[in-house]
């Protein structure tokens, strides 16, 4: 197993498991919109503030990661925020996830990054996963964000 940034030539079999990603996160019902998320998937392939990383097994791709690089407003510090990081359902575990962020935190120092921000939500694991990861992996928890559906 192992990750490494996308190529443009990886589109197709990227976009392939972003819907799959989506379709089992609950996000394709009767308002999809299939072509925005095309033009989105494409948009992020090609920015400079962004990185598309795949893992993958027997050089198949099994799971990706969209990480943006972004800097505090007044102190300039940089960081990533991960948007999303997916693993197909087969090979969906710790150690997986774990050999996925090595690379991600490679990427990220490469790029003055030395500090990353993953929201649970963002990946594809239960509760009890998520804290055993996080706990494991060094992060902390620093904020309780207040969300509104309105």
């Amino acid at each position: 197993m192992y990750a490494r940034e996308l190529n443009h030539k990886e589109f197709g079999v990227f976009y392939g498991l972003l819907l799959k990603c989506m379709a089992e996160k609950g996000y394709v019902d009767k308002e999809f919109d299939r072509e925005m998320l095309n033009i989105e998937a494409k948009r992020v392939f090609s920015a400079v503030d962004q990185a598309v990383i795949g893992l993958f097994a027997q050089d198949k791709l099994i799971g990706f990661a969209i990480m943006m690089f972004e800097q505090q407003a007044f102190n300039n510090d940089k960081f990533v925020r991960m948007d999303i990081c997916y693993i197909h359902p087969e090979y969906r575990d710790l150690d997986s996830l774990a050999h996925f962020f090595e690379t991600i935190y490679d990427i990220a120092k490469q790029n003055n990054c030395y500090e990353i921000m993953v929201s649970k939500n963002n990946l594809t694991l239960n509760d009890a996963e998520a804290n055993e990861f996080f706990a494991h992996d060094g992060y902390f928890k620093n904020d309780t964000i207040w969300k509104a559906n309105i």
